[in-house]
């Protein structure tokens, strides 16, 4: 969501409620795009912000793995660093567009598999954005200093994102899913 200020935060809590509610009601019944799409409406209708972006994802096992289904509101892609091989930002094309801008637009998802071993990193931001940097500048940082830490256990990858990466005036917030093993 646009701004740092009491405005921005109380905005963004509401509509993490609000996706919230959707999701649990409506995850087995609707895909991420879906999903997006009703906050986005509700969102709008409400005029609980006039901006903000998202991702949403589901995970589900699959064949020894797992599928992961997400659709991105404007925000910046997921990481997936293979457990072998070069990691990936998993971007299809352009992102829809950010929520609260035209809640009439359809929304896309986008599947990926991800493998024991691999390392699937959601992110804000503030991780790696620089006011008046482009943003491949800074996906190019983590893209780098996450195949760095690819060995390291998910916490301290995490940790070790945090402390190099971000230039500390925005809020950041990480989260990363590496299974351990082949879910049958």
């Amino acid at each position: 969501m646009a701004g740092h200020d009491l405005a921005a935060a109380t905005g963004m809590g509401q509509l993490r409620s609000m996706l919230r509610g959707i999701a649990y009601s409506h995850a087995d019944r609707h895909t991420p795009g879906e999903i997006l799409t009703e906050l986005d409406v509700a969102a709008t209708g409400l005029d609980v912000a006039p901006f903000a972006t998202a991702v949403q994802l589901h995970l589900v096992p699959d064949a020894g793995g797992w599928q992961v289904t997400w659709s991105n509101a404007g925000h910046p892609p997921p990481l997936l660093l293979p457990a072998d091989g070069p990691p990936q930002l998993l971007s299809v094309g352009e992102a829809d567009l950010p929520l609260c801008v035209d809640p009439t637009r359809a929304r896309t998802n986008h599947r990926h598999r991800v493998d024991a071993g691999d390392t699937l990193l959601l992110y804000t931001d503030g991780l790696v954005e620089i006011p008046g940097e482009h943003l491949s500048k800074g996906l190019d940082r983590l893209v780098a200093e996450a195949a760095a830490g690819r060995g390291l256990p998910v916490a301290d990858l995490c940790t070790d994102l945090l402390v190099h990466l971000p230039d500390g005036r925005d809020d950041i917030a990480v989260l990363a899913f590496r299974p351990r093993s082949t879910v049958d």
